[in-house]
């Protein structure tokens, strides 16, 4: 950017008829740059070369001989003057620097002259400015990109280095934290597949919704199924924890959902017994203190503190595809009986033993032969695997 000062020392300097090489020179040697030098030159219209000051002309005035050598015309001989050509005592071959004997002044052309040297020091600065216009909205396009690149960059590897945080939700304050030690499925058990939806449980607090966690492993373990299998088939009805005379128990009503059948169950084991607590001495695990995984294992083995859990035969279809479709297999196995149908199925053992099985079934019930004996006749439709059984059971009066 051009300095005013440096213009007007310049312009200065050249009215006084100093060369620019000269100038430049004064200017370089005060400490002027020679680009700063230059663009003062262009600013203020002076050309790469500057043009030789015109030579002076010199006029020479009349002399008193002169004057007195000279008529005074008379009026009639002024209309001469007016004639181009006539002999008036003016030269009109006079040119610019002669030197006349009368006593009028010589008339220079200079007019367009002045007009060329402007018109070409006007073109000279036009041409200058804009050429350092473009040169500036270039540099400006330059610094713009420049920094858009330098933005893009930060952005990138700002980005690169950020590391997502997951917030850790604070769990509510218990009174007496369990100690729950992890549970591994037995080798021989399918990998687990996690679901889409866990289940989960109807309680809030934090001893309930441990000892829920628990009771899917277990399920998982004791039943050979999977998480997902749980979370496919199993629908929490109820979860809490009790307080018997015992200590505290985990106990869950939930439905097991396999096809049109809702086989409703419950499970339940204690989860601390009373402090100072003597039963099931053989039992391996703390009193008064709430149990880890490995202690509710061992007591779901054994049901101890009337504990229950249901152990059945997962499957993922029925061998019955509707309800009408079992009752009438069992119409058509007992057709001379009038049976009464259950609103729904449900799970019967069809295994004896500590861990007794049991299956999904159907039942119609005969209840004609109670008003003489007290036996109703009763059938079953086995909804795993298709089989009819039938048993006698004591009539039950409302």
């Amino acid at each position: 950017m051009t300095n005013q000062p440096l213009i007007d020392f310049i312009l200065n300097e050249i009215k006084q008829g100093a060369t620019k090489e000269s100038i430049t020179r004064d200017l370089l040697g005060a400490g002027w740059d020679n680009v700063d030098v230059q663009e003062g030159f262009a600013a203020a219209g002076i050309p790469n070369t500057v043009p030789v000051p015109m030579p002076k002309i010199e006029v020479q005035q009349p002399t008193v001989s002169n004057v007195a050598s000279v008529s005074t015309p008379s009026f009639s001989s002024l209309d001469a003057y007016a004639q181009p050509g006539a002999n008036s005592g003016f030269n009109s071959g006079a040119y610019a620097g002669q030197t006349v004997n009368n006593a009028q002044p010589v008339k220079t052309k200079h007019t367009f002259r002045n007009f060329v040297l402007f018109a070409g020091v006007f073109v000279v600065v036009v041409i200058a400015g804009g050429m350092y216009a473009v040169q500036t909205k270039m540099l400006n396009i330059l610094a713009v990109t420049n920094i858009v690149k330098n933005v893009t960059n930060v952005f990138n590897t700002q980005k690169t280095q950020t590391v997502a945080t997951v917030p850790v939700t604070e769990q509510p304050p218990v009174t007496e934290t369990p100690t729950v030690a992890s549970v591994t499925p037995p080798t021989e058990q399918p990998p687990e597949i996690l679901p889409t939806a866990e289940i989960q449980p109807l309680c809030t607090d934090v001893v309930c919704k441990t000892y829920f966690d628990v009771w899917k492993k277990e399920q998982m373990y004791q039943n050979n199924i999977t998480n997902e299998y749980i979370n496919g088939h199993f629908i929490p009805v109820t979860t809490q924890i009790n307080k018997l005379g015992s200590g505290q128990y985990f106990s869950i009503t939930y439905d097991i959902k396999i096809g049109w059948a809702m086989l409703r169950t419950t499970d339940s084991f204690i989860v601390k017994t009373k402090s100072g607590d003597k039963t099931y001495p053989a039992l391996n695990i703390r009193r008064g203190i709430y149990l880890s995984a490995d202690e509710v294992r061992s007591v779901v083995d054994t049901l101890a503190f009337n504990g229950s859990f249901t152990w059945f035969t997962p499957v993922d279809s029925l061998y019955y595809k509707t309800r009408q479709s079992a009752t009438d297999a069992i119409q058509k196995a007992y057709p001379q009986n009038n049976f009464e149908f259950a609103t729904n199925a449900y799970l019967k053992k069809v295994e004896a033993g500590t861990k007794p099985k049991q299956n999904a079934v159907y039942s119609g019930t005969d209840t004609s032969t109670c008003a003489t004996t007290d036996k109703q006749f009763r059938v079953f439709a086995d909804l795993n695997n298709g089989s009819i059984t039938t048993e006698n059971s004591a009539c039950a009066f409302y």
